[in-house]
């Protein structure tokens, strides 16, 4: 019993972070930006994103050890498929995950 419960916080605990990380790609339209290039590299998607080359390769980091991106090793490039961009950015009518992932700081007060 023990060990599951401590799986299950853990899970709770590496959920919540992807969840935090998933409204950061959603406030900073990364995953809009994303979805428009071409499997790219760190220096490319920052340099589109207008954003520091070091916590952009922070969030992809996280976005592939979460399967919401996909790294492609032999390039050392990122891609957000489109089957997933659908969920995630503003072209499509259904990008539930990335906005509704705001309302989870929101309620503990953070901004």
């Amino acid at each position: 019993m023990c060990d599951s419960f401590s799986d299950y916080l853990i899970d709770t605990i590496n959920k919540g972070s992807l969840a935090l990380m998933l409204s950061i790609g959603h406030r900073t339209r990364l995953f809009d930006i994303l979805s428009r290039m071409p499997p790219s590299t760190v220096e490319e998607i920052s340099k589109k994103a207008n954003l520091n080359q070091r916590y952009v390769k922070e969030w992809l980091g996280t976005m592939v050890a979460g399967k919401i991106i996909d790294y492609i090793s032999s390039d050392s490039t990122f891609n957000l498929p489109r089957e997933k961009a659908q969920f995630l950015t503003r072209e499509y009518n259904i990008y539930i995950s990335s906005a509704s992932m705001q309302w989870i700081p929101i309620s503990t007060g953070g901004r």
